[in-house]
């Protein structure tokens, strides 16, 4: 490997087509291999492409620890075994991972960043921007230094940065909790009632009542540490507030990705976000980026699920999911953030109209009760009612 020509290994199931993946790489410059994940070290045995050896039973010895590793094929449970096999692999020298989903959902994206991948993307690619991709993940390793510790500490040391990093963990909860909106707010005929637990992640919750109008944001960001990831989902949060309130949410959420595009985040973060309008007449305006679908609960019949999360912040230049309608009396808007598991829980709607008769802060301790059954996976859960 030379700085200007690194060495990329994609892992993928034996006979997987990767031909999409390697060509673009090979024509940028890259030394490109191809290996299966598995013991004893993902990269011992690796063909390389385009080399004449490159036949059955041919593979080279891949001598060092590429500049990149791409996983890509195979179920997304198979992906996320490749990527912590990777990641433990490569505990002393850090190696930058690039998991290539072909189909992508919320919650496999967060696991695979969560196990420690350090990009997700969704197949097909775009050849510029795998190319793009890989040139940034191959800049970032420069600056990500091994562990310097002989083999008999590795573990000592592992240990004490794993006790760091669930320290800063814990306080940035903690001050996330002392200083979060408190619940229930009332303008008008409107009551605001949430339960906010940020266990997955980093979400932050913002909501102002004021002049006859509630306005709501969330914002949730997954693959960030805690510190990192907790300090942008509040600057994103408290932008968006301030743009809500003479802005159309979806024209705030046009702006917040704007800069967070600017801003280049380490990794590639996985940002959701909600912001929502509601006046005292019962009017709606919601916008979603990433986010659980918003629920309409009606005081009968159906609850009503407005469809459509969006494509995430920071990932795409637009088309949120956009909606404008009426809160009739005695009706709840819901609201579900981000997290982990997220397209994994009980149905909202279902639970909604189970426990429609509840005022709004009843109402949403017991959804968020039965929504919050695994301890990993800290809903966020704000419901606006109008007064019948």
């Amino acid at each position: 490997m030379t700085a200007d020509k690194p060495d990329v290994l994609v892992l993928a199931p034996t006979g997987a087509d990767v031909a999409d993946l390697t060509a673009p790489l090979r024509e940028a410059g890259f030394g490109v291999y191809i290996g299966e994940p598995g013991p004893p070290g993902p990269w011992v045995r690796a063909s390389r492409v385009g080399q004449v050896s490159n036949l059955p039973g041919q593979d080279a010895i891949l001598p060092h620890t590429p500049a990149v590793v791409l996983i890509a094929g195979g179920s997304a449970d198979d992906g996320l075994d490749a990527v912590r096999r990777v990641r433990a692999d490569t505990a002393r020298s850090p190696v930058p991972v690039l998991w290539l989903l072909d189909d992508a959902t919320v919650s496999a994206a967060t696991a695979g960043l969560e196990a420690g991948a350090d990009v997700c993307l969704v197949r097909p690619t775009g050849d510029e921007l795998l190319v793009a991709q890989v040139h940034a993940l191959v800049r970032s390793r420069r600056h990500l230094p091994p562990i310097e510790t002989a083999p008999d500490d590795a573990a000592g040391q592992l240990g004490k940065l794993l006790r760091r990093a669930e320290a800063n963990d814990e306080l940035m909860r903690g001050i996330a909790t002392a200083f979060r909106p408190r619940s229930p707010v009332r303008v008008g005929s409107l009551t605001a009632a949430w339960e906010h637990h940020p266990t997955s992640g980093c979400g932050v919750l913002d909501v102002t009542a004021a002049g006859g109008v509630v306005r709501v944001v969330l914002v949730h960001i997954g693959g960030l540490g805690p510190i990192s990831g907790t300090a942008v989902a509040e600057a994103v949060a408290r932008f968006l507030a301030r743009e809500v309130q003479s802005n159309p949410p979806a024209a705030a959420l046009t702006v917040a990705n704007l800069r967070l595009r600017e801003l280049t985040l380490p990794d590639a973060a996985v940002v959701s976000a909600s912001a929502a309008v509601v006046d005292d007449s019962g009017r709606v305006t919601v916008a979603c980026g990433g986010s659980p679908s918003p629920v309409l609960v009606p005081p009968s019949g159906s609850a009503v699920g407005w469809h459509g999360s969006g494509p995430f912040l920071n990932a795409a230049g637009g088309g949120w999911f956009d909606q404008t309608g009426d809160l009739p009396p005695g009706a709840k808007l819901v609201l579900l953030g981000g997290g982990a598991g997220a397209d994994r829980r009980p149905d909202v709607r279902a639970l909604a109209e189970t426990h429609r008769g509840l005022p709004a802060e009843a109402f949403v301790s017991a959804v968020t009760a039965e929504l919050h059954a695994d301890p990993d996976d800290g809903p966020t859960l704000l419901a606006v009612e109008r007064g019948a």
